[in-house]
């Protein structure tokens, strides 16, 4: 992604160096070609063996990394989304249909898309291709995405629960790239978790909205959550946030940090701010930065302008530190109105070891609690190395989770007495 498009051909092969491409390719008559943008004009030459000239229309201003061009035989399947953008699914000779329920997803998701971001899908086509022995998962080239086979073609009939996800979490991943990512660049390569974790965090926001039967944020809790926690609590991790000085350096970020921690990021603004919130903040960044370049700064301050919150100071520390924060309960006092807890925060290492570093960094941390009766709508703050909460309650066997919804990338000790009032409640069927 970073390095490919100068192999291509002489290109300022930067993100922040935007461009807009007009594409011409003289290829076999029997032969598909395919690029970022709908064909043009295509004209047969007097040559031997018989070729032809096809001109494509010119794209909108976007980095080099994301222009592509494909040249092959190809079946394909389509449709429209109600925006009216020309959706296809390219597949190998003879297999079309096995590319109907990505077409499916992929009308859907852009149609999602565009309602949620309020920022309409630009280009007039998207097209979605099936590349055998793809190296990577997929690749979200601007109106031609590139597919590992297995992430792509599947028989809808006969196909496993898992591998549909697998489909649909791929393919909502790219599309949510044609807005974050494609429409608005990072400026450079340190600022990646801006497409991976935000694209990371879409994929499961669309589809749960599109196939709530998967249940797929309960699944997000033991994948991308338990990845990014695994990763982080090892002393080799890195921030979200790096320097990256040479642009083949960026290969070494495209690992769990950017993706999964990045994900759980954007998971804990969405905690804070509210939907509403969240969504009116990205419609404001998009239109504000549409076809330009931005820095992480730029996507807080959208969030915080919209939200009347300090997100960049809220979530500086998550972004800029390494690791991520261990909860222990210091003490709880338990009523029959409250639960009054203190909990004390520090960093959380797989080793179990500690530093003076460590010890004096300090997260803001979005909290939710759970009890019998009720889920906190919005999250409070834990921004102090140790803090007291005062919880409601109700009922005979009041219970307490911490971070419910495992907002907060965060791992919590639940007392004894919390654990001993859970396991009762799910004894009791409470």
């Amino acid at each position: 992604e970073a390095l490919d498009a100068r192999r291509a051909f002489p290109c300022w092969d930067e993100p922040a160096v935007k461009a807009t491409f007009s594409v011409t390719m003289i290829v076999a008559v029997h032969l598909t070609a395919l690029s970022n943008m709908p064909e043009k004009t295509c004209v047969h030459l007097a040559s031997n063996p018989p070729k032809k000239k096809i001109v494509f229309h010119t794209s909108p201003k976007m980095s080099t990394y994301l222009l592509a061009w494909a040249v092959g035989e190809f079946d394909f399947v389509e449709g429209t989304t109600k925006g009216g953008v020309s959706i296809r699914v390219f597949s190998p000779p003879g297999r079309a249909e096995q590319g109907l329920f990505a077409l499916d997803v992929g009308i859907r998701s852009l149609d999602f898309y565009d309602s949620f971001f309020k920022v309409p899908y630009p280009l007039p086509k998207l097209d979605m291709i099936c590349i055998t022995e793809f190296a990577m998962g997929a690749m979200e080239n601007w109106g031609l995405v590139t597919y590992r086979e297995v992430a792509l073609m599947i028989d809808d009939k006969k196909a496993s629960s898992q591998a549909k996800q697998r489909v649909a979490i791929v393919v909502a991943h790219e599309l949510a790239h044609q807005w974050f990512g494609n429409l608005v660049t990072m400026s450079w390569w340190d600022g990646l978790w801006l497409n991976e974790g935000f694209a990371a965090f879409m994929e499961h926001f669309a589809v749960d909205a599109l196939f709530p039967d998967y249940k797929i944020w309960e699944q997000y809790t033991t994948d991308a959550f338990g990845s990014a926690q695994r990763l982080d609590s090892l002393k080799s991790s890195h921030p979200i946030i790096v320097p990256i000085k040479h642009a083949e350096e960026v290969e070494q970020v495209f690992d769990a940090i950017s993706y999964c921690k990045g994900s759980t990021v954007v998971n804990m603004v969405a905690a804070i701010i509210g939907k509403e919130h969240f969504r009116d903040g990205l419609a404001l960044y998009m239109k504000r930065h549409a076809y330009q370049n931005t820095e992480t700064i730029d996507l807080w301050n959208a969030w915080s302008e919209v939200s009347g919150k300090d997100i960049a100071g809220l979530m500086n520390t998550w972004t800029t530190v390494t690791g991520y924060p261990y909860l222990k309960v210091v003490s709880e006092k338990w009523s029959d109105s409250e639960v009054v807890v203190t909990l004390e925060q520090s960093r959380f290492l797989s080793d179990g070891s500690s530093s003076p570093e460590d010890a004096a960094t300090v997260w803001s941390i979005p909290l939710l609690f759970a009890t019998p009766n009720m889920v906190s709508e919005q999250a409070v703050i834990m921004d102090q190395k140790q803090q007291t909460f005062a919880i409601p309650l109700s009922g005979s066997q009041p219970w307490i989770k911490i971070n419910a919804g495992q907002k907060a990338l965060v791992r919590v000790s639940h007392s004894s007495e919390m654990i001993d009032r859970l396991i009762a409640a799910m004894t009791a069927g409470g």
